[in-house]
């Protein structure tokens, strides 16, 4: 019984690349790969990150609270809902 890896040309000899097999290769290739997508793309959530200005960030929330505040008319409590009944029996 023979177990084969990968292609094998004609001749009988067993095809590799730099004394490995191709699927190492293309294996190593992926990670290399992935490995470089997951370090660009952190950087750049990072770099986008570290523009944000805090303070002006702070600013700009304070302002739209204040003026929801302002626009939102008064909501009436549980308190003032409480309609009292007239007792009309005497």
């Amino acid at each position: 019984m023979s177990s084969t890896f990968g292609s094998q040309p004609a001749n009988g000899k067993s095809l590799l690349v730099n004394g490995r097999s191709p699927w190492v290769w293309a294996l190593r290739r992926a990670v290399a790969g992935i490995l470089i997508l997951v370090v660009t793309v952190g950087g750049a959530a990072w770099l986008l990150y570290a523009t944000i200005d805090q303070e002006a960030e702070a600013s700009t929330e304070a302002r739209a609270l204040r003026k929801t505040v302002i626009e939102t008319p008064a909501r009436p409590t549980s308190a003032s809902l409480v309609t009292t009944t007239v007792d009309t029996r005497h």
